[in-house]
């Protein structure tokens, strides 16, 4: 039976790898090394291994989640018997958890992958881990918004394990063919408004399962300018009286384009800034550092869609705020603050996950279409 990528994907990750690791209890397993192909880089197991929320795949290895497991429950033992054991000291005992032992291993192991990784591999990293940028993995494809075609399937678990596609030149530039760059290639088409409009779109109709909230997509910014904002939303009492009446204009960026690494690699203006970049590397915080950058870069686009605003009268206009995501899902401080807002202006829960989820998903889809784009042609 051939299952779709994305079906495949939810049975390994949620059924098949939790029931495997039990194996290894009952089946002999000191020729398991044997079976696993020779090519499967370390780098590779370790992207595997790693949670989504690190930036990996989730699939979580027995051989190091199990003396953990083994580590906590003689904690909890130790901790109910102590009372009625004289030999056992529960003070010498260490009570972690199993959820927070494994947590800790798990960021142990991204310090020491982000310490062996390029710049640009480190970004896909934290891409990969963001809010918007793993959701898509737990999509269940009950409608087509939800649905993910094999090959944007194929193309984002390539950016989760950090493969280009295809080593060498690019078959469209001719320019080196590394991570990301199917995203800015000149050669290829470009899908950059289908990218924005399908995020758009989700986005106003997460908006709309609000109680009494009117949405305008692509409203005209004042009556005197043709330009256009994204979204308006307003939200009466009941009464026709607004209570809330806000505009935003959407940006998705992609940080592997070269001006964006550019920013990404400068280590800052001041010598505040400076002074903190190397406190970051010398203390390993590899992930702090980069999600800093990061940040960094989308604010300055934010700013840039506020300053390009057409003069004119501020009364006429509702406020407005810039929503600035990048391809890979990662979101700037205030898109990620005015996201949380939205559900608290009674967005229903439900709606507010399938938004969420809906963007990761279009997100993923459009990965697909120019990743593999120069490869089946």
């Amino acid at each position: 039976m051939h299952l779709p990528r994305q079906h495949a994907l939810l049975i390994l990750r949620q059924s098949l790898q939790q029931k495997l690791r039990h194996l290894l209890r009952t089946l002999r397993s000191d020729d398991i090394t044997e079976l696993v192909p020779a090519t499967v880089k370390d780098r590779d197991r370790t992207l595997l291994g790693l949670p989504a929320t690190l930036g990996g795949i989730g699939l979580s290895s027995h051989r190091e989640t199990a003396p953990l497991a083994y580590q906590a429950a003689t904690a909890l033992a130790t901790k109910v018997l102590a009372p009625i054991v004289d030999l056992l000291e529960e003070d010498s005992v260490d009570h972690t958890s199993q959820r927070e032992l494994c947590r800790e291993a798990a960021q142990i192991k991204q310090t020491e992958l982000l310490a062996s990784l390029h710049f640009r591999d480190r970004m896909s990293i934290l891409e990969s881990s963001s809010q918007l940028g793993r959701k898509w993995l737990l999509a269940v494809p009950t409608a087509p918004r939800f649905t993910i075609p094999d090959p944007s399937i194929q193309a984002n678990l390539c950016y989760r394990t950090l493969a280009s596609g295809y080593a060498g030149k690019c078959r469209k530039c001719a320019q080196p063919n590394t991570l990301g760059h199917d995203e800015w290639c000149t050669g290829r088409k470009d899908y950059r408004t289908s990218w924005h409009e399908a995020v758009k779109h989700h986005l106003a109709a997460g908006l709309r399962s609000i109680p009494s909230a009117k949405v305008v997509v692509e409203p005209f910014i004042d009556r005197r300018a043709s330009r256009k904002n994204d979204i308006k939303v307003v939200i009466d009492d009941g009464l026709d009286r607004p209570v809330v009446m806000e505009e935003n204009d959407l940006k998705v960026v992609s940080l592997f384009a070269p001006t964006h690494q550019a920013s990404l690699r400068s280590n800052g203006r001041t010598t505040e800034e400076k002074d903190e970049v190397r406190r970051l590397e010398r203390e390993r915080k590899f992930a702090e550092d980069m999600e800093k950058r990061m940040l960094r870069v989308l604010a300055q686009q934010a700013r840039r869609k506020v300053t390009r605003l057409p003069e004119g009268r501020e009364e006429e206009r509702a406020p407005f705020c810039p929503l600035v995501i990048s391809t890979g899902g990662y979101q700037d401080e205030e898109t990620r603050d005015k996201l949380r807002e939205w559900k608290n202006w009674k967005m229903p829960g439900v709606s507010y996950t399938w938004m969420l989820t809906s963007v990761s998903v279009a997100l993923a889809k459009a990965r697909g279409r120019s990743f593999l784009g120069a490869i089946n042609r």
